[in-house]
């Protein structure tokens, strides 16, 4: 006899779920209980596949659960306290399970088994106590009038967008009124051997970040309100937010049987929108983001259907499972036989919950408004785990990953979600050492360069943090890229052939969106007669951060093998990748030079400083001849270019984002030129420039122990501001006066206690002299160190 232990989960008792295995499916559950008292504390775990939205008495409570791959599903510890009530409760769950062998969100894991858990159990003032735990006895059902619909018929990896029959209950169900029983029943318990593995209550993890910030919010227009549409009529409505958002909109609505209500969420006008795109890469024509007058939205819509049951007093409302991405909304309304009454159109503003601690004051407005849009956009691509862009794919890629977690460090001194990514990313490594480029997901993309990005991640870490244990844990991923690289080396020592523009299933050798290269999908065209030097180089790098790693730690024999490894791959890339002109050709034999080649070997000491700084001088001065940086690799350009003492020369390098400020964008782009994303987190530079470089300070060793300070002048007069680390703010502020004929920077800082202080002259003809002086914040001390 075989013994069938419960699990714990539930789902609904449907015997029709052959469709549920290639379609997303919403699922209801409810379950109502009494309480005589009120507790001081009532804390429930939930878990879902794959994911939910909890809800008590009628009030939305948290929605989960974190984002993780196959590896882990995790739970969340909710205190529904504050939302329990004398009397009868309810407690209640929307579920959106993804199908394993259908169209799902690129981002979300599944299983075979579609289910929600929850266990709790409050004491009562008698002694006795109420079981929440999800058993038969919670109602549920399948919402068969809403459907997940992709966005866009050629690369779709939200699938969040919905069509929506609401039941005829839709009112009353999360709330203590009467109910419609037709369609509900009882529940289906899971046995353990029925379920997933992974879903099994013991190896169910805990929440690792904190849960998302949510803020109600108003449209700029929300004055506008009510609004009736007559009926068998057509109208449209253009809401602004006032800035780009991420936020869970809600829409309330009396009458409007028989309607029509579609939504769609646009970044932006759009000067044109092609009719009948054939591909992807067939996207709107940008300019004016607010020219309503001649431009159109573009994006992605929602589309509701009332059964009119709303009224004045008690509307019919709409609230989609999943956060949107909007800076404006457009609502059409198609009435049928009856009219319909907008009441209401407001959101709830949903990001991580970032801290930010950091503040730079320059005086120059237009640098002031680079900063603030930079924070808008790290805002917006935070939430359970780093993302790209919020508006078209919602994937957390490494490269992005880097550039963001290093943000928010500079911002914030936070790496809640780092930590998060860094182990994603581990969990990603394929059976030849490479990770996948995006992490968690349902696909398999590989970008060999990216793989060199992780390592630069977790050399982040080191620097900022100090996290021994952390590294350690990783360094074994670390070796496994690297070997991939040493293994693919070819007879001249260089980074063979890995990959190429991604179009056949095989490794993407993406390295920039440069518009050289639009044709190749950002893959250098020189990737077509053999190896590209820019992966010679990034292999470079890689070696060069995990021996400094390995130093840390104490590993020196695998240190000394990595230094010696990147010494011998430059000395093949300065033998077989340098023109006539002492350029880095983008590679052996190529005719094509880029920046990027240049960037790479200033910043692994590929060649002396003299000539690196004449190699990146010239792309600079010549920027129609070699293919430029974007904003995306703006970061490692401006990191070249402080280390071989051009770092003046950043300040035309800024026009990118003055452009998009003056094209009234409130995040930043994803390119220079044509951008498809109007957010994109790569682009939120200012945040570690400004703090990094204008203020100068950045980690001198391991865990921030010592800080360096090496401010930039780039012709300001004067700067201050505070910058966030794990031991505390720094405080600095500069600023310029002249004596006589020679102009001299006074400098203060004021350290938390135990950080040692290194101040690096800034090699700037601007100033011939500086005067330094620091504290710590706990002493009255001000030592001067020249």
């Amino acid at each position: 006899m075989v013994c069938h232990v419960n699990s714990g989960w539930i789902w609904t008792a449907s015997t029709d779920v052959a469709w549920q295995k290639s379609k997303a499916v919403f699922a209801d559950f409810r379950k109502v209980f009494l309480l005589d008292a009120l507790p001081a504390s009532c804390k429930v775990r939930v878990c879902a596949d794959s994911r939910y939205k909890l809800y008590v008495n009628g009030r939305f409570v948290e929605a989960g659960p974190e984002k993780t791959d196959l590896n882990v599903r995790r739970y969340d510890e909710i205190d529904i306290a504050p939302r329990l009530q004398i009397g009868r409760n309810v407690i209640a769950a929307i579920v959106l399970h993804y199908p394993l062998e259908g169209p799902g969100n690129y981002s979300v894991s599944t299983t075979p088994t579609p289910g929600f858990y929850l266990k709790g159990r409050i004491a009562s003032a008698t002694g006795t106590t109420c079981v929440l735990d999800t058993d038969a006895s919670w109602r549920s059902r399948i919402e068969v009038g809403r459907t997940i619909v992709s966005e866009n018929p050629f690369f779709s990896p939200l699938q969040i967008m919905e069509s929506c029959t609401p039941e005829n209950d839709s009112m009353n169900w999360l709330l203590d009124r009467r109910q419609n029983t037709a369609g509900w029943a009882q529940s289906y318990e899971y046995a353990e051997d029925e379920l997933s593995a992974l879903l099994l209550p013991e190896k169910l993890r805990p929440r690792r970040i904190p849960f998302l910030l949510e803020i109600l919010q108003k449209f700029v227009q929300s004055d506008r309100l009510p609004l009736r549409i007559g009926k068998n009529t057509e109208k449209e409505f253009v809401f602004d937010a006032g800035e780009l958002m991420t936020g869970f909109v809600d829409l309330g609505i009396a009458g409007g049987s028989g309607a029509e209500i579609s939504i769609l969420y646009s970044e932006g006008f759009a000067k044109s929108v092609p009719e009948h795109p054939k591909t992807f890469e067939e996207r709107p024509i940008k300019g004016d983001r607010t020219d309503c007058e001649h431009g159109v939205l573009a994006g992605y819509q929602d589309c509701y259907y009332p059964i009119g049951a709303g009224s004045q007093s008690c509307p019919e409302t709409y609230e989609p499972f999943w956060f949107r991405t909007f800076r404006f909304v457009r609502i059409k309304v198609k009435t049928g036989d009856s009219p319909v009454d907008i009441l209401r159109f407001d959101y709830r503003l949903t990001q991580y919950p970032l801290e930010v601690q950091t503040s730079v004051d320059t005086g120059v407005g237009v640098l002031g408004d680079i900063w603030d849009m930079s924070l808008r956009t790290l805002h917006r691509c935070m939430h359970e785990t780093y993302e790209d862009c919020p508006f078209y794919e919602q994937l957390q890629y490494v490269m992005d990953t880097r550039s963001e977690a290093l943000y928010t460090y500079s911002v914030a001194a936070d790496d809640s979600l780092a930590l998060q990514a860094i182990d994603a990313f581990s969990h990603s490594v394929g059976d030849d050492g490479l990770l996948n480029a995006c992490w968690p997901s349902r696909t398999e993309n590989v970008i060999p360069g990216f793989s060199i990005y992780y390592i630069a991640l977790l050399y982040d870490h080191m620097m900022y943090f100090g996290n021994r244990v952390l590294l350690r844990r990783n360094m074994r991923v670390v070796d496994r890229i690297l070997g991939f690289f040493h293994k693919n080396l070819d007879e001249n020592g260089l980074v063979a052939r890995i990959g190429n523009m991604g179009t056949d299933g095989s490794h993407w050798s993406f390295v920039d969106w440069a518009p050289e290269w639009d044709s190749t999908r950002g893959v250098p065209p020189a990737f077509a007669s053999g190896p590209l030097t820019q992966e010679s180089l990034m292999y470079v790098w890689g070696l060069q951060l995990a021996s400094r790693i390995d130093d840390y730690l104490g590993i020196d024999d695998k240190a000394r093998q990595y230094r010696q490894w990147a010494k011998d791959t430059q000395r093949a890339v300065n033998a077989h990748c340098v023109n006539a002109s002492g350029l880095y050709t983008d590679g052996p034999g190529s005719s094509d030079v880029s920046q990027h080649c240049q960037v790479f070997a200033a910043l692994t000491d590929t060649c002396d400083v003299e000539r690196a700084r004449k190699c990146l001088e010239t792309t600079l001065d010549f920027p129609h001849r070699y293919a430029q940086s974007s904003v995306a690799m703006s970061l490692y350009l401006f990191e070249a270019l402080e280390k071989v003492g051009l770092y003046s020369r950043t300040k035309r390098l800024w026009k990118p984002w003055k452009d998009m400020l003056a094209n009234h964008l409130t995040t930043c782009a994803e390119s220079n030129d044509e951008p498809r994303s109007d957010c994109h987190g790569w682009s939120a530079l200012a945040l570690h420039e400004f703090p990094s470089a204008i203020l100068g300070v950045k980690p001198g060793a391991p865990g921030f122990r010592t800080v360096l300070i090496a401010p930039h002048w780039l012709g300001l007069n004067d700067a201050s501001g505070s910058v966030a680390t794990n031991m505390g703010l720094v405080h600095v502020s500069w600023s310029i006066r002249v004596e006589g004929r020679t102009k001299v920077a006074d400098v203060r800082c004021v350290v938390p206690r135990g950080m040692k202080v290194i101040f690096r002259q800034p090699r700037d003809p601007e100033v011939q002299k500086t005067v330094f002086r620091y504290q710590h914040s706990d002493s009255g001390r001000l030592p001067l160190d020249d």
